[in-house]
């Protein structure tokens, strides 16, 4: 084989392997300045690079270049493939909020092909043949190329966010700002609630100890509009019970307009209330807390004034963790799906408490037909009471919506012991 078909070969095997990327200007302008920096070599040492090694070297090339093509063109498609689509569905002065299912798919599929990762939920809705809310679409996908949800974006992302809304329509202008002239920046936004934080211990600096929400936005006024000038919303959600959450805003200039401190738990004067307060900051919503969580939750609470009604229950319902020679939490959540009997049943939730002298798996499942997946509500849930040690269903209660609904609050709490306090509170 001569030298001027190998060359053509090599040309063709990479345009057609890298037949999917995009320029990028500021790796071809590195690359161009390594060549420079081997060429200014002896020739004697450039001559000794086989075509295996240059074959070699391109191939890594271009696994580098396809890696930053994903993580750098995110913005990019959905400014440039999924924004249009949006703009299009559009007829005349009205504006269509919502994704048909063809054009849900075509999203999804150009997502795809730019290495996006596409949640369960949004194919669960496009598989099932439907459409879906154009701004919660691109947001959900902008979320998974960001590597983190809406609520820890940067000022940058929100900023950028609130742009495609007012492109697409759904906003008549963005409520989000940059610091500009005359403006602190987002360090010294950021310095200043950790000045605060020190005077208690705190050192809000500390990434691995406090979470950043942060926002710099104009909210609306009682009419309706925008205000004119920003302000900075800062919470800093910690992410140990061990350690206190705090808030503050600032306005543009920096002025301290608010400032609050929750301690962490241990505190003599807390009550329950708080205590639990701080653990859905530390950990979210109660559905999704470990039984870990729960067990230490019951110890947090003990001697505690409650602070309401809910509390108190809790404390009756001495969460622990299952005792040695219990069935596993996941065959209890699959013996529950098993009770339920529908197809798209899920686990919600699960604690492990006593009821009197026998410990329990206490388990929330949901179920939603392919054909409500958009709805708000669920086709079936129920509450099961699983013996930790014989695998036994002591207790299925199927729950609802209304006023007529038994409360929430069993998901939680073994029936037998919620209705002993219903009855002792109410007389």
């Amino acid at each position: 084989m001569n030298e001027t078909t190998m060359r053509k070969m090599v040309h063709q095997a990479v345009d057609s392997h890298c037949a999917h990327l995009r320029d990028d200007a500021w790796l071809a302008q590195r690359v161009i300045a390594a060549v420079h920096v081997q060429s200014s070599e002896p020739s004697r040492r450039r001559s000794k690079l086989s075509v295996g090694l240059i074959i070699a070297a391109v191939l890594t090339l271009m696994s580098v270049t396809a890696v930053a093509a994903v993580v750098l063109s995110a913005r990019q498609v959905v400014e440039q493939e999924i924004v249009p689509i949006a703009q299009q569905n559009d007829a005349d002065e009205t504006v269509e909020p919502e994704f048909s299912h063809d054009e849900l798919s075509r999203v999804l599929e150009i997502a795809h092909d730019n290495g996006m990762t596409i949640p369960q939920g949004l194919l669960d809705i496009a598989e099932a043949g439907y459409g879906y809310d154009e701004e919660e679409t691109i947001r959900t996908l902008a979320s998974q190329a960001f590597g983190h949800s809406y609520a820890y974006w940067t000022i940058e992302e929100r900023y950028w966010y609130g742009e495609i809304g007012v492109a697409i329509g759904v906003l008549d202008q963005n409520p989000h700002r940059l610091p500009g002239e005359g403006e602190i920046s987002f360090d010294e936004a950021l310095q200043t609630a950790a000045s605060i934080a020190r005077t208690y211990g705190s050192d809000l600096d500390n990434t691995d100890h406090w979470r950043r929400i942060i926002q710099y936005a104009c909210h609306e006024s009682e009419d309706g509009a925008p205000s004119s000038s920003p302000i900075w919303e800062m919470w800093f959600e910690p992410t140990s019970i061990m350690y206190d959450s705090y808030s503050f805003t600032l306005s543009p200039q920096g002025e301290v307009l608010s400032s609050q401190r929750i301690a962490a738990p241990g505190e003599a004067t807390q009550s329950g209330r708080e205590i639990v307060n701080q653990y859905e900051r530390v950990y979210g919503a109660q559905s999704d807390w470990s039984i870990e969580t729960w067990a230490a939750l019951s110890n947090d609470l003990r001697g505690k004034n409650a602070g309401s009604w809910d509390i108190w229950v809790y404390q009756h319902a001495d969460y622990r963790l299952p005792p040695a020679g219990s069935i596993t939490q996941e065959a209890a959540e699959a013996l529950a799906v098993q009770a339920v009997g529908m197809e798209k049943t899920e686990v919600y939730s699960v604690v492990c408490c006593m009821d009197g002298d026998t410990p329990i798996w206490k388990i929330e499942t949901r179920t939603k037909k392919p054909e409500n997946i958009r709805s708000a509500t669920y086709d079936a849930i129920w509450w099961f009471e699983i013996d930790c040690m014989t695998g036994e269903i002591r207790d299925a209660q199927q729950a609802g919506y209304g006023p007529d609904a038994p409360s929430v609050m069993l998901r939680y709490i073994p029936r037998r012991v919620y209705e002993e306090l219903a009855s002792e509170e109410n007389g």
